[in-house]
Formats: C-alpha cells, structure tokens, sequence
C-alpha cells in the first residue's frame, strides 16, 4: 500500500534568514526577514518600517535606508544572485547588524511566506 504522503505536492523549500539589530542598551531585535528560493535563487524580504521605535535618532536613518539599498544591491547581482547577497551580506554586516544561518523551510507561496514571518517576528 501506498502511503498518502506521497501522494501529496512536493513542497518548495526556501531558506529563511532573520535580520537581527543589536544596539547597545537595547533588547536584540529582528529588524527584517529574508527568504531566499532555493529553486530560483532569488531573495525576497521584508525590512521593518518603524525604525523609530526599535531605535535611537542616530540609528533611524540608516535603518530607514536599507529596504533600497537590499533591492539595489540584489538588482545589481541578478534574478538569481540571492545567495551571493547574502555572502557579501554575512561579510560586510557589523556588530549592529547581523544576518542569523539560514533556516530550510517548506512553503506554499513565498508572499504569504514572507508576510507570516514578518508578522510572527518583527510585529512584537
């Protein structure tokens, strides 16, 4: 007999990457969520909008830059260049802005995905 697992969808899996902030005096916070296709290659993400509220005036501003300076950096790599962003990422990011290791996760659509991480991480 043939079990039911298999005859259900193969799932595809995505690679999520939590970006944390760390300022001093300050509770560690995820500042943004990455998702990277392991089918595509390409990276989708989600960087949080209120920065004013996880951060001080000093700090604001570039947290405010980072969703643009992402979508530029990955525009410039190519469709498929997530997983090279996230080496240069992992490379240059300091001790204020970290990238955790890749997690494998099974999704059914990366938009909705995406949303779900962002709101069960970021939104607390």
């Amino acid at each position: 007999m043939i079990s039911a697992r298999w005859l259900l969808p193969h799932m595809p899996k995505a690679q999520v990457v939590f970006l944390k902030l760390f300022l001093p005096e300050r509770a560690e916070r995820t500042a943004g969520i990455l998702l990277l296709d392991q089918v595509s290659g390409q990276l989708h993400f989600r960087i949080r909008e209120d920065g004013d509220r996880i951060a001080d005036p000093e700090d604001v501003e570039v947290l405010s830059c980072l969703a643009a300076d992402f979508r530029q950096r990955i525009e410039e790599l190519g469709k498929s260049g997530g997983r090279e962003f996230l080496r240069q990422m992992q490379d240059q990011f300091s001790n204020t802005l970290r990238l955790t290791d890749g997690e494998s996760v099974e999704i059914e659509e990366i938009g909705s995905t995406l949303d779900e991480l962002f709101r069960q991480n970021c939104l607390t």
